[in-house]
């Protein structure tokens, strides 16, 4: 069958929007039923728009439903106070790696295990599980060349770890290798593992091209320093799953239009594939707002052409450039995480608009500076890629149901959460306001608290589909009041930390100072009654350009334990 005749094919036309992570200024995307947790049945066509805010589905019925998508940033809205408790800091260290009694409880084990011992390489950088199941919690990071000593092999695929934790045999080596050779056997594993659903490889990469595509085709296209195959998104997928990322990016690599959907994919988890390549894969900030299946052909569209992209890379490089050469300079993962975080604050501007290249990395890196959440997300993983530091962007909403993105980071001992837009409120002072709230911070401080449907997003008839788990984020060691000296347990200290910072925020006319505190009462303590009068009449009293207390913490203890003041002038 001629393959521009079969992308005509189509039983049946669904229209998604691909919510890559937009915000309406607090958060993103429409919270539905529980209860429906993915797609109805789909068949054989599908048109998907990923920056675009109204998701409609047309089935066989003819029945159309539409769904609209809103993006949030803190500064315009405030998340609610809830009932959900954050542990308290100095309690969350000595339990971190722990799991509780329900939780060890609860854990079912579905395979066979037969006594081994010997020593084993690690092959690849990856993760040890508490289960010898992909889809249990993680809790070990391994990295490449780390020696394990092994308990026993299951039948699942894992070998169990002496003092706990199962690796996939895969990630494992019987001989120190070289990262040359680990690479090469990695490659070669995943190539084998991926073409199970196919005949070969390139049945399920074959491509059509449109006529009408307006590409350089001897032009190289812009990369990045990150593999997709490194990505923790990826080895979440199943081998199928993982082939079609692969194509995506190479076809969007290429500017190529169309990928063959691999057997056993349906076009719902093609669709769920796309969102997590336009999501995880920020030098592809070309990558067109649709795209649409027909049958098993998945066809992609661009914003531009390659010999425009290069141009745009151009200007991309060369605001990047000195950021990259800063960060390669720090110490610490925690310093180049801060540089990284800091530098898109302070050089962006949130916007509303899901026009142009707001949800991508292109305005973080020129004059516009106008992001979406999908914006500032994907900038800072690029600045991760390019800086050897591990980073996840996830999707999920608020309170109010927007939706919205952030980042999960492999930050010294554990992941962490990192949201950027949340850090810069908008229209607020000038351009040195910024706020780490949400900086290095773990699950228990932002889930179901401020932070919901934690990377899932919603069909337009109403289901809600999990892209993947992300890593779970259970320490403390890197939050950035913990590692500046400004998280207190008492109040004397907590009083005599916020003065001393009004008295150095005073004498250079910047806006904002905060500081986290332990517990709910310590909080009460410094956020009502006299305290805001008595930290009003301090900052005045240091100088006649004090206007007075503007916004005062507003936020529950259990939103954040964070302490903010900010500081107006006449």
């Amino acid at each position: 069958m001629d393959k521009r005749r079969l992308g005509r094919i189509a039983a049946v036309v669904i229209t998604l929007t691909v919510a890559a992570g937009g915000c309406s200024n607090v958060s993103e995307e429409p919270v539905v039923s529980e209860t429906s947790e993915s797609f109805a049945a789909v068949a054989e066509t599908t048109t998907v728009s990923s920056e675009t805010e109204t998701e409609t589905t047309t089935a066989v019925t003819s029945v159309s439903e539409t769904e609209t998508f809103s993006e949030s940033s803190e500064s315009e809205t405030e998340e609610s106070e809830t009932d959900t408790d954050t542990s308290d800091m100095s309690d969350e260290s000595d339990t971190d790696t722990e799991l509780s009694e329900t939780e060890e409880t609860t854990i079912s084990r579905s395979w066979s295990e037969t006594n081994s011992s010997g020593t084993m390489y690690i092959a690849v950088d990856c993760v040890g599980r508490e289960a010898a199941d992909n889809n249990s919690t993680i809790i070990t990071k391994y990295q490449q060349g780390d020696r394990v000593e092994i308990a026993a092999l299951t039948d699942s695929g894992f070998y169990k770890i002496k003092g706990g934790g199962y690796i996939h045999s895969e990630y494992l080596t019987d001989n120190p290798v070289s990262e040359t050779t680990v690479t090469s056997e990695t490659t070669a594993a995943k190539t084998t593992k991926n073409t199970t659903s196919k005949t070969s490889a390139e049945e399920t990469s074959e491509i059509f091209i449109d006529d009408n595509t307006g590409s350089d085709e001897n032009s190289p296209a812009p990369s990045t320093a990150k593999s997709y195959k490194d990505r923790y998104s990826y080895k979440q997928l199943s081998a199928a799953e993982q082939q079609l990322y692969a194509d995506i990016v190479k076809a969007a690599d290429t500017f190529e239009n169309a990928v063959m959907i691999p057997e056993g994919v349906s076009s719902n988890d093609a669709v769920k594939v796309y969102k997590i390549v336009y999501n995880e894969e920020p030098q592809l900030f070309w990558l067109g707002s649709s795209i649409s299946a027909s049958g098993s052909v998945l066809t992609v569209n661009y914003k531009a052409t390659r010999s425009e992209t290069e141009k745009m890379q151009a200007e991309i490089d060369a605001n990047a450039s000195p950021v990259v050469a800063r960060v390669n300079g720090a110490s610490s993962d925690y310093e180049k995480f801060k540089i990284i975080y800091e530098y898109i604050v302070l050089n962006s501007t949130f916007s509303l608009s899901s026009e142009g290249y707001n949800p991508t990395i292109y305005n973080a890196f020129t004059k516009s500076g106008e992001l979406q959440c999908a914006g500032y997300a994907k900038a800072f993983q690029y600045l991760c890629d390019l800086c050897g530091l591990e980073s996840t962007v996830v999707v999920g909403t608020n309170e109010e149901g927007d939706s919205h993105a952030w980042n999960v980071v492999y930050c010294g001992d554990g992941y962490y959460n990192i949201d950027t837009t949340w850090g810069d409120p908008i229209n607020s002072y000038d351009d040195r306001y910024l706020r780490h709230t949400y900086f290095l911070v773990p699950d228990s401080q932002i889930h179901n608290i401020s932070h919901f449907n934690v990377n899932c997003y919603f069909a337009s008839n109403g289901a809600k589909v999990k892209c993947f788990d992300p890593p779970k984020c259970t320490k403390t060691t890197y939050n950035y009041f913990v590692q500046e000296g400004l998280y207190f347990k008492d109040l004397d200290s907590a009083d005599a930390a916020i003065k001393e910072l009004i008295k150095k925020a005073v004498a250079n006319k910047e806006n904002v100072i905060q500081i986290r505190v332990a517990n709910e009462e310590l909080f009460d303590r410094l956020t009502t009654g006299s305290a805001p009068g008595a930290y009003q009449k301090y900052a005045k009293s240091l100088s006649s350009s004090v206007k007075g207390i503007g916004k005062y913490t507003t936020k529950s203890y259990k939103a954040t334990g964070v302490v903010t003041i900010e500081i107006n002038y006449n």
